[in-house]
């Protein structure tokens, strides 16, 4: 099947971020004359069966420095299969637009595809993306309403102080951050900030002169995290005035959680058969950029019992696929033009 070849040919070619040059000439390759490119590293084809409104489908294409440990391949491959069977059907209840977009793993490549302002110029009242995931069982779909990945940001503190002899009382840069641990660490149902690294100084009986501190705050509420953002910058002020240190808190833009409007899962259920995701997922997805210019569902595609995402020896059986592209076929038949009157 094309679906397959397409996969083992994206699968040799893993590139990073947007600079995806070999990927994104595949892509355009197979959307033939519906292709184009609406930003760097990131390919689209658009569906007009003559329709007020259009919904979209989103993959993304980047791998991991380790190569394609992600299944980013496998969704490019699935939506290249979509565009192939679009192309024989006569009619369907709205306009379709493919996006593939690039920098999911990095800088978050869905927020600057919105930013193009493709959703608004193909009117595009829903979108819909999809993500291949370990534990459940192979070639099925699910999703659920609410939050279903939490939103996150990356933290990195630099604290600076001065040198000197450990018996001697001075600007501790390693105390600082420590004392930055201590104050933010913090651990709910709704969310956390958890630290990975902390490294400073460099022998045992000297201050350190510097501390450099990496972590990561993820809530399933993006109040709740915009709070938890502010409280770590207050922070960082008031250890510079208690240490006498420098205390600089870089918090990443991050994504949002992604959350599924609970209407617009229901309307999708009139069209297409899935189960109910088991809980929430505390990995995070660019996918919420989408949600925060239209409606949108993200779903999961389950690769049975294998090793985790990001995992260096991740795979998944590769008959999933087609198992994919009908569930989007139903979706795209399915989702008729009063779906969206309940929003």
């Amino acid at each position: 099947m094309q679906i397959f070849e397409d996969f083992y040919a994206l699968h040799a070619m893993p590139e990073l971020d947007r600079h995806l040059p070999r990927t994104l000439a595949y892509v355009l390759a197979g959307l033939g004359r519906r292709g184009f490119s609406p930003m760097e590293g990131a390919a689209a084809a658009y569906f007009d069966f003559g329709r007020e409104k259009t919904i979209a489908f989103r993959a993304d294409m980047d791998a991991l420095p380790g190569g394609h440990l992600c299944g980013h391949d496998g969704h490019t491959a699935i939506l290249l299969e979509l565009a192939r069977q679009l192309e024989g059907v006569q009619s369907l209840p709205y306009n379709v637009l493919l996006l593939f977009q690039p920098a999911e793993e990095t800088t978050g490549g869905a927020a600057e595809l919105c930013a193009t302002g493709i959703l608004e110029k193909h009117r595009v009242a829903a979108v819909f993306g999809l993500h291949i995931w370990p534990g459940l069982p192979a070639g099925e779909v699910f999703t659920r309403a609410g939050p279903v990945m939490a939103g996150a940001c990356q933290v990195e503190v630099t604290v600076t102080g001065a040198a000197g002899h450990i018996a001697r009382p001075g600007p501790d840069a390693l105390a600082a951050a420590a004392e930055f641990v201590v104050r933010t660490r913090w651990e709910s149902p709704e969310g956390f900030c958890r630290y990975g690294l902390l490294r400073g100084g460099t022998v045992g009986n000297a201050r350190a002169a510097t501390a450099r501190l990496q972590g990561s705050l993820r809530s399933f509420s993006g109040d709740l995290l915009k709070n938890r953002r502010t409280f770590l910058l207050e922070t960082a002020k008031k250890l510079e005035q208690e240490w006498k240190c420098d205390v600089l808190c870089k918090l990443s833009e991050g994504y949002p959680p992604v959350e599924n409007p609970a209407w617009l899962v229901q309307q999708v259920r009139q069209a297409a058969a899935f189960g109910e995701f088991p809980g929430k997922s505390w990995l995070s997805e660019d996918f919420s950029a989408y949600q925060t210019r239209v409606p949108g569902v993200f779903f999961f595609l389950g690769a049975g019992n294998g090793p985790q995402l990001h995992s260096p020896d991740f795979h998944f059986p590769l008959e999933i696929l087609p198992q994919a592209v009908h569930f989007w076929m139903q979706l795209a038949e399915g989702f008729t033009e009063s779906s969206l009157l309940s929003s």
